[in-house]
This record gives C-alpha cells, structure tokens and sequence, in this order.
C-alpha cells in the first residue's frame, strides 16, 4: 500500500465535478450565495469596501441603499485587536498563509460585537484586493465567560471543602490529644 501525498492546491478555483450540469462560474456563484460565512472585499490601496456577501451586510446591521450611499474603509467598521498585523497581512503576498485573528466589529457607530478575521490577499484585473472572512464569536466568548463562572464557583467550593477538613483534622487531633494531657495534668500537684 503506497502513501498518497497531497498537496495544497496553488489556487482554489472551482471545481466542477458534472459537466454539464454546473459550470466553474455556477460553482462559484453557488458556493459564494449559500456560504454561511460572512466576507467582504476590499481594494488594498484605498482600504475601500468595494463587495460584501448578504451574511455581513446582515452582521454589519445595515442596509444595501447604506451601504451603496457612502463608501467605506474597513477601518470605519473593523476594529483589529492586533491592527499592524492586519494590515501587514492586507499587504502581504499572494502566497501568504492565512491566520485568524481578533477583532470588533462596529456597527451604528456604537456597537461592537466580538469576531474573528481571516483575510486572504487576491490580484484581480491588475488590483490587488483583500477577502476577509468573519465569524461572529460573541456566543463563544458568552459561554467561555459562563464556563469560568462555572469553573470559579467549583474552585470556591473545593477552597471551602479543604477548609472545612482542615477544621475537622484539628479538632480530631484537638480531641486525639486531650487525654493525654488531662492525664498529665492530673499527675501534676
């Protein structure tokens, strides 16, 4: 039995599997349309949102009229926890590995909710943009903060069980100990 050695694909282009059935652009518009994922894409240069799926339209809580109104640099509603890192990887090669990051998005100008970013570097038609790709983790962080509480409650429990065994163990020693020294003191005039 030989070991098949797979490689990272150098693009991720379609791939059509039942010709005729969906050609490479139907692939694409399938997989782009029904893609939970939120993303948007941005001209590098400019910082400029120049596209956005329906799942961040919907995350960034505004409309299409809004958002086809006034243009918008990702900096107006992407709030990075580590800003020069993402920017770096805005700029970077095309060839680069793609990381998550942290980040707030802002919407109403007020509101944040907690997200993770991944953004991929792409040439097209002599520009280079970037994809960004978001993922909401607000539930995430609520149930990491309820599992602390969790784990918090359970260590003041343990804390206090020790505590309590501690007490015990001294009285028992306390009580171990008494007729010893009565029986001492008793032999004292």
């Amino acid at each position: 039995m030989t070991n098949a050695v797979r490689s990272k694909p150098t693009t991720n282009l379609p791939l059509t599997l039942s010709l005729p059935t969906f050609s490479s652009d139907d692939v694409a518009m399938i997989l782009g349309t029904c893609s939970p994922m939120a993303a948007f894409l941005c001209d590098c240069a400019t910082e400029e949102m120049v596209a956005c799926n329906e799942s961040f339209q919907s995350l960034l809580d505004e409309s299409q009229e809004a958002l086809l109104a006034e243009p918008r640099r990702w900096p107006s509603f992407l709030e990075p926890v580590e800003p020069d890192e993402f920017r770096q990887q805005t700029q970077s090669n095309l060839h680069g590995g793609e990381q998550w990051q942290h980040a707030q998005l802002i919407h109403r100008e007020v509101e944040r909710t907690p997200v993770r970013v991944m953004v991929k570097t792409i040439r097209w038609k002599q520009q280079t943009f970037f994809a960004a790709f978001i993922q909401d983790v607000s539930d995430d962080l609520d149930r990491e903060r309820e599992w602390q509480r969790r784990v918090d409650e359970q260590k003041g429990r343990a804390t206090t069980a020790i505590s309590s065994s501690l007490r015990v163990y001294h009285l028992s020693e306390k009580i171990k100990w008494t007729p010893v020294i009565t029986r001492d003191l008793l032999r004292l005039e």
